[in-house]
């Protein structure tokens, strides 16, 4: 590889040097981490970019080389010195980066500018460097130690399962052995094995005994995925046994030794497109499925889990739950998922719904489906499970809040007023809706009871009134906001959370919305709500959900619920307006 690029490096250093990279003041130098000049840089292993500054006083740090792509660009550090040549004073600022390439092809950093103290500035020209393949390293000579870096597929597609092995190989002893993580850019981690492995290895044509831990990963990104160099640090076994190098340790000193592993590039495909299946995440080899309730028997509105359990060997850890097919006259809400890693090739993935009936009846819940694709045969497979019969018995659902209607009622009754008696000149109270009102002699009370009588036939007139216009008063919504609002006033009041629940409920049935349905995502989006708030919406809704079927709840989280509740009920009102107005 490196006769190949070699060439094509020098002519663009040629070329950079005809533009001026060394003019101005500034110079840049590009080298290993051996600070040896290179020819070629390779994915995934880290360079040094030296921008020397002489005879210019910089008042920040040089602006330019952190915007570059397909990379990674760390400060590393700053150096300065000051010679003297025949009583005249040069300074010196050496910047020192760290790159580390992403992706083959050429690599272009800069323009670095550096702002004097004056204000006035100085540039490099653009910094052509080429990339080239991760190159396989090379075990001529046997080494006493080495940390070696392997994966199980060098090509996967995009979210398929990788195993990581990492191998710390040795021909000698050694203590304190310890690895220094380094994220992996693109990737989702999994599962890490903690315990060492003990294992061989052949390097080239030499025997290793080595310890061995290894951990998942899941790609995010297409194209080349860089598996970085790892770092191991230990306490070789020679150094143990001089006396000089225990002595050393007693004061603080320390003879550990640093290996890096070389790194590994996967190359990530996109999965075959196919009209017949869509949004397909789950990738690997599974072999059942299986769907139960956890009762067969319900009550109308009544929570009743589901489950879907899945187990193969793929990368259920980033799978997202399958869709769920129910009848008609079922609603469901996504729960929690949970995962069980049996061994290294097994693992069974728990999905949870709550589903919840209007009307009584008999449902059949048809057989749902997993698929999945499968790298071995490159092809779609889907599994099936059984099917599942639901009884709910019960009164169906109304299409209003009943509590709400009975209330109502019972506040459009007059209350029963006790008059007093004509012949007594006594001191005497009249009780009219709780307040007593103080009636001095005869003919006091003769006034007050004109007048009264007056407002109680006008208040009947208007009671009859409102009873005529009622059913065409609840068609306002600002009257069923109304109440409502008095409904959810009430249940915050008395600290009734599965009332609060219901409140929602009632509102979703009443407006034609599932409070995780389309319909009311389609409303946040009219209120110039982003669906991230409508995620959060859904999130509070499964808190509702276990808080209505929970039997124990701490106040602490009963009183989260109360306040978010308070913050969403405007917001579903609004989207209950927006209904009203389409119909």
């Amino acid at each position: 590889m490196d006769k190949k690029i070699g060439n094509i490096f020098r002519l663009c250093m040629v070329l950079l040097v005809g533009q001026g990279i060394f003019t101005k003041g500034l110079r840049v130098v590009v080298q290993n981490s051996q600070q040896q000049q290179i020819s070629q840089a390779e994915i995934g292993i880290p360079f040094l970019v030296q921008l020397f500054v002489d005879d210019f006083e910089p008042r920040e740090q040089p602006k330019g080389i952190e915007q570059a792509q397909n990379c990674t660009v760390q400060m590393y550090g700053t150096t300065q010195s000051s010679n003297y040549i025949n009583g005249k004073q040069s300074q010196r600022i050496i910047f020192t980066y760290v790159v580390t390439p992403d992706k083959k092809g050429s690599l272009e950093l800069g323009p670095i500018t550096v702002v004097g103290q004056d204000g006035s500035e100085v540039s490099t020209d653009k910094i052509i460097i080429p990339v080239g393949d991760i190159a396989e390293p090379e075990y001529k000579v046997k080494q006493p130690y080495a940390l070696v870096t392997d994966v199980d597929q060098k090509s996967v597609y995009l979210g398929q399962k990788v195993t990581i092995f990492l191998r710390f190989c040795y021909t000698q002893g050694f203590e304190g052995l310890s690895i220094e993580n380094n994220p992996i850019r693109g990737a989702h981690f999994g599962y890490q094995e903690q315990n060492w492995q003990q294992s061989t290895i052949t390097l080239g044509e030499h025997e290793y005994s080595c310890k061995q831990i290894y951990f998942e990963i899941y790609p995010q990104e297409l194209g080349t995925l860089v598996i970085p160099q790892f770092k191991a640090t230990f306490m070789p076994e020679q150094n143990q046994q001089q006396g000089m190098g225990n002595l050393f340790s007693l004061f603080g000193f320390s003879n550990a030794k640093m290996i890096q592993s070389y790194p590994r590039g996967i190359e990530v495909k996109p999965l075959p497109t196919t009209s017949q299946y869509q949004g397909v995440t789950a990738i690997g080899q599974f072999h059942k499925i299986s769907f139960t309730l956890n009762q067969k028997k319900g009550q109308v509105g009544e929570g009743l889990a589901a489950k879907m359990v899945v187990e193969g060997d793929g990368n259920l850890e980033v799978v997202k739950a399958p869709g769920l097919f129910v009848p008609d006259g079922l609603r469901f809400y996504e729960g929690n998922s949970s995962m069980q890693r049996i061994d290294e090739h097994l693992a069974k993935k728990t999905f949870e719904w709550i589903l919840q009936a209007d009307a009584p009846g008999t449902y059949i819940i048809p057989a749902q489906q997993f698929i999945y694709f499968d790298p071995s045969s490159a092809s779609y497979q889907v599994l099936h499970s059984e099917s599942a019969r639901l009884t709910v018995e019960g009164v169906a659902q109304q299409a209003g809040p009943v509590e709400e209607h009975r209330d109502t009622q019972a506040l459009s009754q007059p209350e029963e007023i006790v008059l007093p008696s004509p012949v007594s000149d006594e001191v005497t109270y009249v009780h009219t809706t709780g307040l007593p009102s103080k009636v001095g002699k005869q003919e006091s009370f003769s006034d007050f009871l004109g007048w009264l009588i007056i407002v109680l036939l006008l208040a009947m007139v208007l009671i009859f009134i409102g009873w005529l216009l009622r059913p065409y008063l609840l068609q306002i919504f600002f009257i069923q906001s109304l109440q409502y609002r008095w409904l959810f006033w009430k249940y915050c009041r008395r600290n009734d959370i599965q009332a609060v629940y219901q409140l929602f409920e009632q509102l979703g049935i009443r407006y034609g919305f599932g409070l995780q349905s389309p319909e009311l995502q389609q409303c946040f989006r009219d209120l110039n709500l982003s669906d991230d708030v409508f995620e959060n919406w859904k999130n509070f809704v499964e808190m509702l959900l276990e808080f209505n079927f929970a039997s124990k709840k701490s106040e602490e989280d009963v009183m989260l619920a109360f306040n978010l509740a308070k913050q969403w009920f405007p917001i579903i009102l609004s989207c209950c307006k927006l209904l009203y107005k389409k119909r």
